[in-house]
């Protein structure tokens, strides 16, 4: 699941998902996430890399 809003990694955390949170200007993640993302990037090329590299 990728978002730029907490609350919908909350969710999906909630469920299993593995998550990723693009880190729009002004956007912070949701002290409620009880997990790390599992990956974090400021645009969707960052979190792309990390994506591919992981395998």
């Amino acid at each position: 699941m990728v978002a730029a809003h907490g609350w919908d990694l909350i969710g999906a955390q909630a469920v299993g998902m593995r998550t990723a949170f693009v880190a729009r200007p002004g956007k912070a993640m949701d002290p409620a996430l009880e997990q790390v993302p599992t990956w974090r990037g400021d645009d969707l090329r960052q979190l792309m890399a990390q994506v591919v590299a992981a395998g």
